[in-house]
């Protein structure tokens, strides 16, 4: 949406990620979507180039059916478990659980796939999904973050607008926007029970967000989120350009999308669950530095520096 943005456009300063400072507006991303090929290593092609090209434009994409129906009967075993008795779940993970605002029933989960029994954290890194990550990021990859988000029956609340690079640049460290999510629905993503929303063509623009954090912000904007969100006139503009659309999908699709593309979604007041597996991958080129606004990273389980092993590491060129 260039020509409807220009106007909202702002010099880049020395870093093009810019935020939580004094600066706001929005400018050009430049770097790729779609990265180039690592030299020396064999890159799988999932993706036909029809696919590659939707991803490119709209920033997002829905694979149908890439994991089967006893494979997802398996995670909604585990995920009700943890559902059951969330006191001890809250027990058992800590920090890594997070509750709905109201603390009645759990909102997310955080890096079940480092637990080496958890079905869906081994799903969700299976070949089938890892190899879309390669091709997308150009290369070998890893966990950057890996949630289970719960959108409970008639509880669920919802996510402000929001990139999620901006929080990873600023908070976490991520250099670059060279990672994507790949989403793995569990349930039935409907409109009506707090499907993504998203606005396509977003991702080729950063938004510069007001405010800055105060020390430990994650322990409240897991919950609910302040800092980070865009502003109401950018926001507007890009919507008008590029629409907003919801990501509708059945159990076993699975939504990849770029980490720089503005989603949201909105409470579930329906009575269907919308239960989905998040897993952030991240460029083994792109690891987390210093915080770029943060004075302290985030904790581990937010954003990965030591759990870091590549995912079905690629095969050197002979």
């Amino acid at each position: 949406p260039a020509a409807a943005a220009a106007a909202a456009v702002v010099p880049a300063a020395s870093d093009h990620y810019e935020t939580r400072t004094q600066r706001t507006g929005m400018f050009a991303r430049p770097d790729p979507i779609v990265w180039p090929d690592d030299p020396g290593v064999v890159v799988p092609k999932p993706l036909s180039e029809s696919q590659l090209a939707q991803y490119e434009d709209q920033g997002f994409l829905l694979v149908r059916q890439v994991i089967g129906q006893e494979d997802v009967k398996e995670c909604i075993e585990e995920l009700e478990e943890l559902e059951g008795d969330v006191d001890a779940a809250a027990a058992r993970h800590g920090s890594r659980v997070a509750l709905e605002p109201d603390g009645g029933c759990l909102r997310s989960v955080y890096a079940l796939h480092l637990d080496p029994v958890s079905v869906m954290g081994r799903i969700s890194t299976s070949l089938p999904i890892v190899s879309c990550a390669q091709q997308i990021l150009g290369g070998d990859v890893y966990v950057h973050q890996w949630r289970l988000n719960l959108q409970k029956a008639f509880h669920g609340t919802g996510f402000s607008w929001h990139s999620d690079f901006e929080t990873w640049h600023s908070e976490d460290g991520l250099p670059t926007p060279r990672a994507m999510s790949a989403v793995l629905l569990i349930d039935r993503n409907r409109e009506v029970n707090g499907s993504l929303m998203v606005i396509p063509g977003s991702h080729r623009w950063f938004l510069a967000c007001p405010g800055r954090q105060g020390p430990e912000n994650w322990k409240t904007s897991l919950r609910s989120q302040h800092y980070g969100s865009p502003g109401e006139q950018e926001l507007s503009l890009l919507a008008e350009a590029g629409d907003v659309v919801h990501c509708t999908g059945e159990p076993g699709d699975v939504l990849i999308f770029d980490n720089n593309l503005l989603h949201a979604s909105a409470s579930n007041r329906s009575p269907w669950h919308r239960r989905n597996v998040f897993t952030v991958f991240n460029s083994v080129h792109n690891r987390l530095e210093h915080p770029f606004y943060a004075e302290q990273p985030r904790p581990e389980h937010i954003g990965h520096r030591e759990h870091c092993a590549t995912l079905h590491p690629l095969q050197k060129k002979v």
